[in-house]
């Protein structure tokens, strides 16, 4: 779930296949495109270029699922002006952080992104009960935006 803010959004990627087709065309289109080292998504290169980003994020684990990080670093050549491109292709948690430290050095907050990773304490506590009667975003917005820690449930949502 993506916050309200991001999903009014202009979405930069579509998908290529057709959207009536049924889950056996869509899986032979898939088998297709990725057999001939296609991408199954693409880029919108025109709204990429009014938006003028500073920054591109991509992935690097999956040509298929994506386009791949060469289409995206040839699309980010034409752009005027051009942005970085940063591919994340993190396999274990350990790469994960390294990626936080990565994302946070190219956007300019190299020490907010080694505060998440470099210091981590894991603490388990519990809220009073009133504060779950409450709408989860009340508790976990101030979490994650102001304390620098994120929530965990328990299966079942509490």
């Amino acid at each position: 779930r993506h916050p309200p803010e991001a999903q009014e959004l202009p979405a930069a990627t579509h998908d290529r296949l057709p959207a009536d087709l049924g889950p056996a065309e869509i899986d032979a289109a898939v088998r297709e495109r990725t057999a001939a080292g296609e991408s199954i998504y693409g880029l919108d290169e025109e709204l990429l270029a009014q938006l003028e980003p500073d920054l591109i994020v991509t992935q690097a684990l999956c040509d298929g699922c994506a386009d791949s990080f060469d289409d995206v670093a040839a699309l980010a050549r034409r752009l005027d002006p051009q942005p970085q491109v940063v591919a994340l292709d993190s396999h274990t948690l350990g790469e994960e952080l390294g990626d936080v430290g990565t994302l946070a050095r190219a956007t300019g907050r190299a020490a907010a992104g080694a505060a998440l990773v470099e210091w981590p304490v894991a603490l388990a506590g519990r809220f009073d009960e009133r504060f779950l009667e409450l709408p989860p975003e009340v508790p976990i917005a101030p979490m994650k935006d102001h304390q620098r820690y994120f929530p965990v449930r328990e299966p079942g949502g509490s």
